[in-house]
């Protein structure tokens, strides 16, 4: 998405003159699934534990949050 942007940006710039697009794109929310890869032993550990004490759960997917996301690129996943 990034580089479609940028192409974007860069073709009305080209048409219309440089400068009349400004793009900057910052990182604000990153895909939690590379930090997991590899480690999905925590998964596992969490399926345990709620199996431990007889408590349901259901696996599904979740955005989460920024401040979450921010931690685990810092490698508290």
């Amino acid at each position: 998405k990034k580089v479609r942007f940028q192409q974007i940006a860069d073709k009305v710039n080209e048409k219309y003159g440089q400068g009349v697009v400004e793009l900057v794109i910052k990182d604000e929310y990153s895909n939690m699934k590379e930090v997991f890869e590899g480690k999905e032993n925590i998964i596992e550990y969490a399926k345990a534990a709620y199996e431990t004490c007889g408590v349901g759960y259901e696996l599904k997917p979740v955005r989460g949050g920024t401040d979450g996301s921010k931690l685990s690129f810092r490698g508290l996943p």
